[in-house]
């Protein structure tokens, strides 16, 4: 469509240094790249300028900024909507506040693994990022 009207939205420090989200206003469609994986736990590239607070940072501004009814292609996963990535924030917040209270309590990298992310977010480990790399990730970048 030539009348489409394209925003391109530069985040940086989330997944990597370099992450930008595209929206489609007129089909009310957002491609969010690697700042949304619908099939589990996000991969966060500490090497390449990412980080878990930048991405969670990043997340809610997307959300905030993008209508109730917008359809969400995400980098990874299947075509959804603006509840599942408010989901998906919300388990990015939650895993944070555990692994930081975990490590402001002294706790080390193997209790921190051996308590987990615990239940209520077990099932977004997935082939690529486990609920232990997920773990790493967190625990390497808010120690």
């Amino acid at each position: 469509m030539s009348d489409e009207e394209i925003t391109l939205s530069h985040y940086p420090v989330a997944h990597t240094d370099g992450d930008t989200v595209v929206y489609f206003k007129k089909a009310n469609v957002l491609h969010t790249g690697d700042l949304f994986f619908e099939v589990g736990f996000p991969y966060v590239d500490l090497k390449n300028g990412g980080s878990v607070k930048g991405y969670l940072a990043a997340i809610r501004k997307i959300i905030v900024a993008m209508p109730d009814d917008v359809v969400i292609i995400p980098g990874h996963g299947k075509l959804t909507n603006k509840a599942r990535y408010q989901e998906f924030a919300d388990m990015i917040d939650y895993s944070i506040k555990r692994v930081s209270s975990f490590l402001a309590t002294g706790k080390n990298e193997q209790e921190i693994l051996a308590l987990g992310i615990g239940k209520n977010y077990q099932h977004w480990s997935w082939r690529f990022i486990t609920e232990e790399k997920w773990l790493k990730t967190l625990i390497t970048d808010l120690n």
